[in-house]
């Protein structure tokens, strides 16, 4: 009868043992999560709270809503598990059940911010994009043209042309070795002249205003005489006689050749009468004058020489 008494206590100081390893091993796994409390302050949307573990997270799992700022935005829950009692049936102590709760706005954005404490990310600062520094550009480099060179057995007067394309286009300096150094500036493409259009009259309404989109009719230039003459080194004076009161403006074409006058020059005015060319080239110059009218149409007269 003793052995047996022994056995009854044996079973039941181990019963008792079981059960009080499964209470700490229990204790343990009811430990507190770290969580992020929604809150109603748009300036501070979540705290760090912490929670005992259980299957409603001790009453966060209904905070529902999306991650800040959707409104409204709800509790930033990571996934966890807990555990439960359940009791088996005879001398068989209590165990515990695991059950995984699967997190609440548990993406990377919760993530990034149940990580950062609960306070909101900073928006990274964007890159600035480095522009590169253009290579400044050599006139010694380019190609000129310089016009009537091969009829002008004098190389000064191609160093003069070129030292006027830099003049125009760079900045200039003279260096030691004689070689015009030139640095560039905004690069400007070389003008390309207007097509001439066909010499037009627009009627005008019964008040004189000009009906612009009226057909074309030829009529005579603008002007009855033109002339142009170099009155410097580098200054050419042009001038013309005014006949026709709705010329609103006078346009000058200008080049070292005859078939290509790159560039121009503008006088506003009905009645102006003259124009200055200046940092013209040596050698020939060959102009035109245009007369502007009130609807833009350009009445030119010959290519000239001065």
């Amino acid at each position: 009868m003793q052995k047996k008494h022994f056995i009854i206590l044996g079973v039941v100081a181990g019963a008792v043992l079981l059960f009080l390893l499964a209470k700490a091993v229990f204790a343990t796994g009811q430990n507190p999560v770290k969580i992020c409390h929604s809150t109603s302050s748009e300036g501070n949307p979540y705290v760090v709270n912490n929670p005992n573990k259980s299957g409603n997270v001790n009453g966060h799992d209904d905070h529902d809503g999306g991650i800040f700022p959707d409104d409204p935005w709800g509790d930033i829950i990571p996934p966890f598990t807990w555990y439960s009692w359940f009791n088996p049936p005879g001398p068989i102590p209590p165990i515990q059940v695991p059950h995984l709760y699967p997190g609440k706005n548990w993406n990377n954005e919760g993530q990034a911010i149940w990580n950062n404490d609960c306070g909101i990310p900073e928006e990274p600062e964007p890159t600035p994009t480095e522009v590169p520094t253009p290579t400044p550009i050599q006139c010694n480099e380019l190609t000129y043209t310089c016009g009537e060179c091969e009829e002008t057995p004098n190389d000064d007067y191609c160093g003069e042309w070129k030292f006027d394309y830099c003049q125009r286009n760079y900045e200039c300096s003279y260096g030691e070795d004689e070689d015009w150094n030139c640095e560039c500036k905004v690069e400007e493409p070389t003008p390309t002249p207007s097509p001439e259009p066909t010499p037009t009259e627009r009627p005008l309404t019964p008040a004189g205003a000009p009906v612009c989109n009226a057909p074309a009719v030829t009529k005579a230039p603008l002007y009855d005489w033109d002339s142009c003459t170099r009155t410097d080194e580098d200054t050419v004076t042009c001038s013309w006689g005014v006949t026709d009161g709705h010329a609103q403006s006078y346009g000058i074409y200008y080049g070292i050749r005859q078939d290509n006058l790159p560039w121009y020059t503008e006088v506003k005015g009905h009645d102006s009468t003259t124009a200055t060319l200046n940092l013209v080239p040596q050698g020939h110059i060959w102009t035109k004058i245009c007369s502007i009218g009130t609807c833009g149409d350009q009445v030119c007269g010959s290519v000239v020489d001065p």
